[in-house]
Formats: structure tokens, C-alpha cells, sequence
């Protein structure tokens, strides 16, 4: 995992938290506005961590049988629109492998847990209140 990746999106989770405490009111009573920021946090994090775990999942190829399904449907309905190159799944599947990028796409679900931490401990703090 690139650092760098990790602390990019850290600050896009950061800004994101940011713009919803912007869309709601900040209430007046101090264990208001800690439940407040946990609940920004906390959705912030768990859609950084959704996605960040449908990102990873489909890095390894575990999707490319629904992509062979539709091209294989494509090809059914409407000949000419798409070419069948490959005759059964494991030529396919070789060759999406071939085409996939070699990278690191933990970094986002790294800084959904990270910003879930976050949200663990000011609810914590907010118990505490």
C-alpha cells in the first residue's frame, strides 16, 4: 500500500466529514455536537469502507464472470454490437487478467477504518458525556 494513496484519500474522508457537519446544524450542548461529528464520521467511514472493499474484491477478479455474462448476452441479442473474441470463460478470465492494472486500491478501505476508529472513540467520548 502506498502511503501516499492512503493519505490522499485520509483527506478527501476529512473534507467529505467536513461537508456533511456543513449540510446539518451544529446544536448547542457539547455532547450534541460530539454525537454530531461521530455521526459525520461514522457515515463517512462506513461508505469508505463499503466501497473500499468492493474496490478490493473486484481487483482480484471476482466479478469478471458477470462481465463475461453480459458480453456473452451482447453478443446473443445483437451480433455485430459486440466481438466474441474468446470462446469460453477461462480465456476470458485470462484475459481480463492480463488487462488488469497491477495497483494498490487498499487505500481506501485502510482510511475507512482509520475514520471508523475515529468515530469508535468519539462515541466513546460521547458515552463519557
Amino acid at each position: 500500500m502506498k502511503w501516499r494513496s492512503f493519505f490522499i484519500q485520509l483527506a478527501i474522508g476529512f473534507v467529505c466529514v467536513g461537508l456533511v457537519l456543513l449540510i446539518g446544524d451544529m446544536p448547542e450542548a457539547l455532547a450534541d455536537r460530539v454525537r454530531t461529528v461521530d455521526d459525520a464520521f461514522t457515515v463517512v467511514a462506513l461508505l469508505y469502507v463499503c466501497f473500499g472493499a468492493l474496490l478490493w474484491v473486484s481487483s482480484t477478479g471476482f466479478f469478471d464472470i458477470f462481465g463475461f455474462a453480459v458480453k456473452r448476452a451482447l453478443h446473443a441479442f445483437v451480433p455485430g454490437f459486440v466481438g466474441d473474441a474468446t470462446a469460453d470463460y477461462y480465456e476470458y478470465k485470462e484475459e481480463r487478467r492480463g488487462k488488469r492494472k497491477e495497483r494498490s486500491i487498499k487505500s481506501t478501505f485502510f482510511a475507512g477504518v482509520f475514520l471508523l476508529v475515529i468515530s469508535i472513540v468519539l462515541t466513546v467520548v460521547w458515552y463519557q458525556l
